[in-house]
């Protein structure tokens, strides 16, 4: 199969998903997905270039109500930065072919081997140590990075789009235009706050970031793009995938409609540039085996960090922690920033800006000496709840 045969086969894939998934849906999110449905079954949904769909709708009469266009970009959390030239490449879709290809090479050697070889074992921490590499260096800079970079690449042919509508509609019917997105994250490991309940997200699913909606209202021209279409997935797991419907005219509206909150995002990775980590590449996992009990354990060595501003990031999350806090604001942490930001609560009375115009995001707290006390109680009572929690873990 050559690449652009693969190419629209994973893009039909992603559409015929939308239906099943906007379908089980309500509002215009199931009415959206009910048209296609009704196209897809008919044959009226052609797969081109320029854009990727072009749904034919027709009414009682078999005259040709509607045209709609639909182009498909796929974002990954997970990308690094191409060699040669600019621009970005998925290492998530490196990732999952590679557990695609772990399993085909070695089922067939477990399933026929009374004791499984070493080297499967060998194969699998290996394959494990390359995905922890890639979620370490999976942050949220480079999670916009790569949205940014893709929406770019496409915005840029709205006029083609548009055009190839009109031609195709004769302008004898209604023309519609949107943006299918996929996208793969990995943001399990996210706090989210609303009306004062921190909840702990259930899988790695994109949250509507303010970062993204804000983003969208200021470079689509409603005019031009009447939709869009998130399709939202982990990395490697599809069974928590869901779809987010809007249209461009009022985006946040719509949002809101579907009860969909927005986040502002107050992880410490947030002042990172694209491609730059508190940590170094995490070691290999550590493989033991052990024969006579039949089990097998991958340990892992803490990375080492090499960030000597990871505290300067730190405060500047805690501070945005403490803002949304008192406005009511939704927002998306991670579990070391809420907890900071936790002691420092009623401790702080004003932060202090880094007199640098290259480091506007560096904060520091301001605290009297009183205040600084019992900062250090409050720290003192974690260290002591968290060793307390190991003690347990470990009888």
């Amino acid at each position: 199969m050559n690449n652009t045969v693969e190419k629209k086969d994973k893009e039909l894939d992603c559409l015929k998903r939308v239906i099943e998934l906007g379908l089980k849906q309500r509002g215009r999110t199931k009415k959206f997905a009910r048209t296609l449905n009704q196209a897809l079954q008919k044959g009226d949904i052609a797969s081109r270039e320029a854009p990727d769909f072009v749904v034919s709708v027709f009414g009682k009469s078999q005259q040709l109500d509607d045209i709609i266009g639909i182009e498909h970009f796929r974002v990954d959390h997970m990308v690094e930065k191409k060699r040669r030239k600019a621009g970005i490449v998925s290492t998530g879709v490196q990732i999952r072919n590679n557990v695609i290809n772990f399993y085909n090479q070695n089922k067939d050697i477990v399933l026929s081997s009374d004791v499984i070889p070493d080297k499967v074992f060998e194969n699998l921490c290996e394959l494990m140590s390359e995905h922890l590499k890639h979620i370490q260096a999976a942050t949220y800079p480079n999670f916009i990075e790569s949205f940014t970079y893709g929406f770019n690449k496409h915005i840029r042919h709205i006029d083609a789009y548009r055009n190839t509508l009109q031609n195709l509609s004769r302008g004898f019917c209604r023309q519609h235009f949107g943006f299918l997105i996929e996208i793969h994250t990995e943001f399990s490991k996210l706090l989210l706050s609303k009306n004062g309940k921190i909840t702990t997200v259930q899988d790695g699913t994109m949250p509507m970031f303010e970062d993204i909606v804000h983003f969208l209202e200021e470079h689509i021209n409603y005019h031009k793009v009447d939709f869009i279409v998130f399709y939202l997935s982990e990395v490697l797991s599809t069974k928590n995938d869901r779809i987010v419907y809007v249209t461009c005219n009022n985006i946040r509206h719509s949002l809101e409609k579907q009860n969909i909150p927005i986040y502002e995002y107050a992880g410490d990775d947030r002042s990172l540039l694209p491609f730059r980590s508190h940590f170094d590449a995490p070691p290999p996992l550590e493989l033991e085996i052990d024969r006579e009990k039949e089990t097998f354990s991958l340990s892992a060595t803490p990375s080492q960090p090499t960030d000597s501003d990871m505290l300067s990031h730190l405060f500047s999350a805690c501070k945005r922690v403490l803002d949304f806090s008192t406005t009511g604001k939704p927002y998306a942490t991670t579990q070391s920033v809420q907890m900071i930001a936790d002691m420092l609560h009623g401790l702080v009375y004003d932060w202090r800006p880094s007199v640098l115009s290259s480091e506007k995001w560096k904060v520091y707290p301001l605290m009297t000496s009183a205040a600084i006390t019992e900062f250090l109680r409050r720290w003192d009572v974690l260290q002591q709840s968290l060793s307390s929690v190991q003690g347990d873990e470990n009888v």
